[in-house]
Order: C-alpha cells, then sequence, then structure tokens
C-alpha cells in the first residue's frame, strides 16, 4: 500500500484594522490564508504566490510565528502536514479569486468550532494581534502532543 505524501504549507498571518484574515473553504471551515508548497519553491515566496493568487493581494512575510506539525484525519482522510505560519503585512485590495474559497476578517474568538487545524486556534487567540512568540506545535488529531517557545519577539518589533 503506498503512504501518503508529507505535504508542506505555508500560510499566513495578516493582521487589519477589522481582524485577522482567514480564508473560509466550501463546507465552511476556516484557515489562515495559504497553500501547498510547490517543488523548487521556498515557504515565503509559496505564502506571496498563493495570496497572489487566490486573493488578488500582495504579501510580504517578515517573520516565521509557527511551526505545526498535524497528524491526523481532515475531511476524513489521514494527513501528516507540516504547516509554517508567517506574520505577514500586505498591500492592494482583496480580490477573491477562487471559486472555492472565500475570505474574511474576523477576530479570532470568532472562529471557534469552524477553524482548522482547531488545536492551533487556542494559541492564535492568546497571541492575537501582536504575533510575538515563536512556536513549535504538534497536533495529533487536533489535540496538542507537544508545544515549545522557541522565541520572545520584543513587542517594539514593527514586524
Amino acid at each position: 500500500m503506498r503512504r501518503p505524501p508529507i505535504i508542506a504549507r505555508s500560510r499566513c498571518i495578516i493582521v487589519g484594522d477589522k481582524g485577522l484574515l482567514v480564508q473560509r473553504d466550501r463546507d465552511g471551515v476556516y484557515g489562515l490564508p495559504g497553500g501547498r508548497l510547490e517543488f523548487d519553491e521556498t515557504l515565503p515566496l509559496c505564502a506571496v504566490r498563493e495570496l497572489r493568487e487566490e486573493a488578488g493581494l500582495e504579501v510580504f512575510p517578515s517573520r516565521l510565528v509557527y511551526i505545526v506539525e498535524f497528524l491526523g484525519r481532515k475531511r476524513g482522510r489521514l494527513k501528516h502536514e507540516l504547516l509554517y505560519f508567517f506574520k505577514c503585512s500586505y498591500r492592494g485590495v482583496l480580490v477573491e479569486k477562487s471559486k472555492s474559497l472565500s475570505f474574511e476578517w474576523r477576530k479570532p474568538e470568532e472562529l471557534r468550532g469552524a477553524f482548522w487545524p482547531m488545536g492551533l486556534l487556542q494559541f492564535i487567540i492568546e497571541d492575537y494581534p501582536d504575533f510575538n512568540k515563536v512556536r513549535f506545535i504538534v497536533l495529533v488529531n487536533d489535540a496538542v502532543r507537544y508545544m515549545n517557545t522557541l522565541a520572545n519577539i520584543p513587542k517594539d518589533d514593527n514586524n
């Protein structure tokens, strides 16, 4: 039996006046915007490409905030994913270009019960809006099995 691949994804943490930019899929599940890493592409450039393709925004990743290893079921299928979340600034006007995704500005607390990966949401709520910690988090079946704060970034950081 062929094993499913381990997938790497790059995601953006974009904070605006109305909250956090989130994407909602056709099943009504929210997540931070981004997508799957392509061969011969860096993680930050993946975030840039995905937001340009799906939302019409130019994003500027400034620093890595979360590294999340997810093992479990997603839409009924076993998954092993490595997710890299970058704090980003942006330029442009949000233009939805994907038929399967929509974008909204939401406060993290509003996403309870409809966010993927759910185990990450508690850290997003805690770190919002500054995201001044760098964390490595392991989620097994969406439960936190390991978490390590790798660094604290001074609050006066403008990135």
